[in-house]
């Protein structure tokens, strides 16, 4: 059986493993590069800004749970 430091270890050694490397300043994804991806070489702009933003929303959900 685990004693506590041994839990607290293990869950802080598996949790860095999936902490997100974000940058500070990061720019959100530009129609440009969103037309790159498989899928997306012909959306309007409307829909391509829509995109991004569910995107962007999507990505700050994740980060901050």
């Amino acid at each position: 059986m685990e004693n506590n430091e041994t839990v607290k270890s293990r869950i802080t050694a598996e949790t860095a493993l999936v902490q997100p490397q974000v940058k500070k300043n990061q720019v959100k994804l530009t129609i440009e590069e969103l037309r790159s991806c498989k899928g997306f070489e012909t959306i309007s702009e409307s829909e391509g800004q829509e995109i991004i933003e569910s995107l962007f929303q999507l990505v700050v959900i994740v980060y901050n749970f």
